[in-house]
């Protein structure tokens, strides 16, 4: 079986009420809707999520802690939102 690593990154829109001490907890937004969907529609991948959005970050927040969130996991795709403020 095929495993994929997948790293959310961003602001609110990310976190959307995420546990933070749970990194694989996808809060009620978009990461959440995408995982279920990617893990719905490709039942032959095994996927792995983590969710590192932060409420109130600004791209350049975002930016600076793109190793240690993200990159540090290794992950095969990282998706990074984030809105205006």
């Amino acid at each position: 079986m095929k495993q994929i690593k997948i790293v959310f990154q961003g602001d609110s829109i990310t976190d959307a009420g995420r546990d933070r001490r749970q990194y694989h907890h996808m809060g009620s937004g978009y990461p959440k809707f995408a995982s279920e969907y990617l893990k719905a529609n490709h039942p032959d991948v095994d996927f792995t999520f983590y969710n590192f959005g932060i409420g109130g970050n600004r791209a350049c927040q975002v930016f600076d802690r793109l190793w240690q969130d993200g990159l540090a996991f290794q992950p095969d795709i990282i998706s990074i939102l984030i809105g205006r403020g």
